[in-house]
């Protein structure tokens, strides 16, 4: 089997990631889950394959990558609708006037802003004013 080139990898990942975005939040939770579940049925020879490519003890593989994967899988299957969901935070209002943002998430992700020509705007005027 010859691999595919880079850039069909590229394309596909691409178009698999519109897919996923698309999808609501709990199908994606239920898709970890999923995941999860078939990822625990075939630990071992995860495991191997991992051991035999990076050359690394099979304890070491199973204990220190699959099983860290399937927590990190668990923790997201059950904690992903809360990170996700929109929230209000705090903004000063004299350097976005008329600006919303809707999330923060508990990753540190910036928050969305709605309206951000106005934002920039209100931030260059900001500075000329300094300048």
């Amino acid at each position: 089997m010859i691999p595919p080139a880079s850039d069909e990898i590229l394309h596909r990942a691409r178009a698999s990631q519109s897919a996923w975005a698309s999808l609501p939040v709990s199908r994606r939770c239920a898709i970890l889950g999923e995941l999860r579940r078939e990822t625990a049925l075939h630990c071992e020879s995860i495991a191997h394959i991992i051991a035999r490519e990076t050359r690394k003890p099979m304890l070491d593989a199973l204990s220190g990558d699959v099983l860290v994967t399937l927590e990190h899988l668990r923790y997201y299957e059950s904690h992903t609708a809360r990170i996700l969901r929109p929230r209000r935070i705090g903004k000063p209002s004299f350097f976005f006037p008329g600006a919303r943002f809707e999330t923060w998430d508990d990753l540190g992700h910036w928050p969305q802003i709605e309206d951000p020509a106005r934002v920039a705007s209100t931030v260059s005027a900001f500075w000329d004013a300094l300048g």
